[in-house]
Formats: C-alpha cells, structure tokens, sequence
C-alpha cells in the first residue's frame, strides 16, 4: 500500500500528539498477509514510534517483528545515503592524477632498483584504492537504483532478503573503505620519499608540475586524519589479518549490535502497540 494513502494516513494520527509531525517510513514489511509500516512522530526530534497495519491487527509479536526488521532497514538505508554516498562522491582527481605521474616516471626515468620498487608498489597502491572505488560506486548505484523503487512504490514490500541485502551492502562498503584507508596510510612514507626525489631529481621534477607536488604534500600530510578514519572503522584487533569474508562478518555482527541498542531504545518510545 502507498505510504501516502489516506487509511495509513488516518491509523498515524491516532497516535500523534499536539504539535507533532509524523513521518511513514518506507518499506512495507509483511507477516501472515498482514502489512506494517514504521511511524515516526516528531518535534523538533523524535519524540514517538508506531507500529500501524492496514489489516489492523493486534498481534504484539508480530508488531515487534516488524519493528526488528523495518528498523534494520531504516538504519543501514540511511547508513548507505549518509556514508556510502559521501565516499561514493569523493573527488578522485589526486589518486589519477598521482598515478599519472608515477607511471610517467617509471615510464621516462632511469631509477635505482629502489627506487623503481617505490614507485611501482606506491603505483599498485594507488591502483587498488581506484579499484575498490570503482566497486563501491557500482555497488551503490545498484542500492540507489533499487530503493529508487521502494520509494516509487514499484517495490511495495520490503523483505528479509532485500533488507539483509542492504545490511551486507554496508557491510562491504565497510571493507572497501577500511582497505583503502589502509593502503593510503601503508604508502605515506613511500610517497615522502618519492616527494623528495621529486625536489633533488632534475629528470622526476620535470615531470611533475604544480598539481603533482600539491597532491603529494596531501598524501604525506595525511597521517593523522588517516588514522583518525582508521580508528572509526577498525572493529576489532588485527582487522587486517582478516579475509574480506571474515572482515564484512565482523562488521555484520557490529554494525547489528549497534542497530539492537537503537530497537531497544525505540520500544520504550513505542506508542503502538503498547507494551
């Protein structure tokens, strides 16, 4: 049923207070042939829930079932248009256009055998952290593409598996960005190096220009934030040694504790059904 019809409309505003505005979340879950929605109540913040059926249904079990579910999906759709679409829409032009350039260096100058390995392992960096980029765009233009259709109305219920598809979406999007971090943070000390053959070699120095040094003063200046980013989305001791399996399991487990503390504090705000 449209979120918008005048039935829903109506069973929402049984339960909503003086001044208060009321939103029905998208996405239809349904239980037994019985369909529910997610309301929440506002002013100025979230002051109420409810959980509404068009079949009017009292069933408490099934009620806290759909608020489980509709609020999993609630939490990592706004996860994925929050977070997923600020990485997914990050200006990239500094990772092309460094790679450009040290691709013109091994391509042009004579280097040490050191020197060559620096450049090459800081070019398949770069390369990896373009690659896991292109992936996560993908990945979300595929999640837009369908949520598009939820809010049309052309996907009325949303199910376990659509929900758990969109959990495991954020779960991956989690390792793309923990493994570029990591790559990033991995190269300062190369490109600190590659910064300085830049200044005292006269044939890597012609080949850079103005957007070239200012890039690579941003790599190498980047540490901090770098580590900062890190922290937030390191989840357990030695992340890095996990496979990409095991790594996008842990971040299921966390990012589903996380939504359980915000259920457990929704059913204390639950103005239907009562419980």
């Amino acid at each position: 049923m449209d979120i918008n019809n005048d039935e829903l409309n109506k069973l929402a505003k049984g339960h909503k207070k003086i001044f208060e505005k009321f939103t029905i979340n998208y996405g239809t879950y349904k239980i037994n042939n019985n369909d529910y929605y997610l309301v929440v109540y506002k002013r100025k913040k979230i002051k109420g829930l409810a959980i509404i059926s068009s079949q009017s249904t009292k069933d408490i079990n099934e009620c806290l079932e759909a608020l489980t579910w509709l609020t999993r999906y609630n939490q990592v759709r706004n996860l994925a248009f929050i977070h997923v679409d600020f990485r997914a829409n990050i200006n990239f032009d500094s990772f092309y256009t460094i790679k450009n350039f040290l691709e013109k260096v091994l391509q042009n100058v004579s280097l040490s055998a050191d020197e060559k390995r620096i450049f090459e392992e800081s070019d398949l960096a770069l390369q990896t952290i373009i690659n896991l980029q292109h992936q996560l765009i993908s990945d979300y233009d595929k999640f837009l593409e369908k949520e598009k259709k939820v809010e049309r109305g052309e996907i009325e219920v949303v199910t376990k598996e659509h929900i758990n598809d969109v959990l495991h979406f954020i779960n991956t999007f989690d390792f793309i960005q923990y493994k570029q971090l990591t790559e990033q943070y991995n190269t300062i000390s190369a490109f600190k190096r590659i910064f300085k053959m830049v200044k005292d070699n006269p044939e890597i120095k012609v080949l850079s220009d103005s957007a070239v040094n200012t890039y690579l003063q941003e790599f190498v200046s980047s540490k901090a934030n770098l580590q900062k980013n890190l922290k937030k989305v390191t989840h357990v001791p030695d992340l890095e040694q996990l496979s990409k399996e095991e790594h996008i399991e842990v971040a299921r487990k966390t990012t589903l504790q996380s939504i359980d503390n915000v259920i457990a504090r929704q059913k204390k705000m639950l103005r239907h059904p009562k419980i």
